[in-house]
């Protein structure tokens, strides 16, 4: 079982905006499935005409693109999993701050 961020990347204006869409305990799996069940849904507009949804490569990664009655908006929804938490304490071999990047899956 593992932590996992449901994350929306998008441009507001001239600024780029990262924001946790939700949080999933469980398996990679059970993040993917949240993952999509926000593709479908987040950041409906008041008349939402289309939606797009595009998989990126890997699969943990969706672009969105919503057709609204006067707008088109872009988001790329991506599943992030937590590898470092300082709130948890020092980790088993005793070293409070890991020395490297974890390893890929």
């Amino acid at each position: 079982m593992g932590e996992w961020a449901v994350i929306a990347q998008y441009d507001a204006g001239e600024n780029h905006r990262t924001r946790v869409v939700r949080e999933v305990t469980g398996t990679r799996e059970q993040a993917r499935d949240a993952l999509w069940k926000a593709a479908l849904s987040y950041r409906e507009p008041v008349r939402e005409k289309r939606r797009r949804v595009y998989r990126l490569a890997g699969g943990d990664s969706y672009l969105v693109r919503v057709n609204g009655l006067m707008s088109e908006t872009d988001t790329v929804l991506s599943l992030a999993e937590l590898v470092h938490d300082s709130a948890a304490g020092p980790s088993a071999e005793g070293a409070a701050v890991p020395e490297g990047p974890p390893a890929g899956q």
